[in-house]
């Protein structure tokens, strides 16, 4: 997050190695237990990123530098981007450059790696492709409920097999810090009751949504990608017609899909790469010295801080609708005609379980979400007006 603590700078780099260890090791774990199709997509999530960084970096060294220029050797220490990565954070404590090269390593690795990945671990345990440990604890959980002597004599060995649950965690974790990090932690002050608001509506929002895409994707399958198009282009929309540069909102308004991200950031490309803020005379491989992070009028303060308000009003509202009304179809169709019978065939929960707690757990966490949502959006120009200062 910035820090020049060496305790938190360890803790993130825990964090992001537990990430994609656990991951690694699930994909790995799933094809041991012959759900070879499932595993494989596991492990391409995780180099998912890797792609992603060169392909960003070729393209940024052809726009800025030329074909010829840089861009023909720094997309090179990306093949081994997570390796890459673990570098550059262990290095931002005493170089800036590192830092901000950290920090965009990171936000790629949080948005494109934990955030499909926590939809996708959803699915597969939604689906019951589980490890032969979570298979017993599931199944324990859904025909007798899970007490303490279930878990008393256990094996270590056996809590390795609850692996796909540590990567689901560590996932949700790496997702929350990195969104935090990205939207929030460039601001003037980190009070503590800002941080007892922003906590709780990033994971209320990223859990409502992870759950309500994988429902989506188990019951309607290709037909999920209406839905799902349809919230992505209305972010990237709401992105353009409030000043941000079409790139820019692409790629904003793509990684937005779970939790809200860059409603905070700047719509200069060419002086902040990717949104990060940098300090007054800074020069990195981005581009040339770029103006200070002071350099901001209260005119330019207040349309930022009512752009983020405008987006996350629309992120809460329009992306909850839409998923609202698809799900509200999935539960008609579950419950009232024959089109999943057997409902097993599509998901390890049975009628009871989906209409009584998931459906219902579902529409509270949103109602919670949208709460915490205009909270935040009332908070902005109001508690957090002295503290809420955006990089520009």
């Amino acid at each position: 997050m910035g820090s020049k603590h060496p305790f938190v700078t360890l803790l993130l780099i825990s964090l992001f190695v537990l990430d994609v260890a656990t991951d690694i090791a699930t994909g790995i774990e799933l094809i041991l237990n012959d759900h070879h199709g499932w595993g494989y997509l596991v492990l391409a999530l995780v180099i998912f990123p890797v792609f992603v960084s060169i392909v960003a970096e070729l393209l940024r060294g052809c726009i800025y530098s030329g074909c010829c220029g840089e861009a023909t050797t720094d997309w090179i220490p990306l093949i081994f981007y997570h390796l890459y990565t673990v570098i550059m954070m262990i290095g931002s404590d005493c170089n800036y450059q590192w830092e901000q090269e950290s920090h965009y390593l990171q936000a790629i690795q949080g948005f494109l790696q934990s955030g499909p990945q926590i939809v996708l671990q959803i699915v597969i345990i939604f689906r019951g492709a589980l490890i032969h440990s979570f298979r017993d604890t599931t199944k324990t959980l859904l025909e007798d409920g899970l007490t303490f002597e279930f878990f008393s004599d256990k094996s270590l060995g056996w809590y390795w097999g609850l692996i796909q649950v540590y990567s689901l965690v560590f996932s949700m974790l790496s997702l929350l810090q990195t969104s935090i990090h990205f939207n929030e932690w460039p601001k003037r002050r980190h009070t503590i009751h800002r941080f007892l608001l922003i906590v709780p509506f990033f994971l209320t929002t990223m859990i409502y949504r992870s759950m309500a895409l994988a429902l989506l994707l188990i019951f309607a399958g290709k037909m999920a990608l209406l839905p799902i198009f349809a919230i992505i282009t209305a972010q990237v929309i709401t992105y353009n017609s409030l000043a941000l540069d079409l790139p820019r909102s692409l790629a904003y308004g793509i990684c937005s899909l779970i939790v809200p991200m860059g409603y905070t950031r700047c719509r200069d490309p060419d002086s902040q790469p990717f949104g990060l803020s940098l300090l007054p005379g800074y020069t990195n491989r981005f581009e040339g010295t770029c103006p200070g992070e002071g350099d901001r009028s209260p005119e330019q303060v207040d349309i930022l801080r009512e752009r983020s308000k405008c987006f996350l009003a629309m992120h809460a509202i329009l992306g909850g609708g839409i998923l609202g009304i698809s799900l509200a179809i999935i539960y008609l169709l579950v419950n009232f005609t024959e089109v999943f019978n057997p409902l097993s065939a599509w998901i390890i929960f049975n009628h009871y379980t989906l209409s009584d707690s998931i459906f219902p757990f579902i529409a509270a966490d949103y109602l919670v979400a949208l709460v915490l949502t205009g909270l935040f959006t009332c908070c902005i120009g109001r508690c957090f007006e002295e503290e809420y200062i955006y990089p520009v």
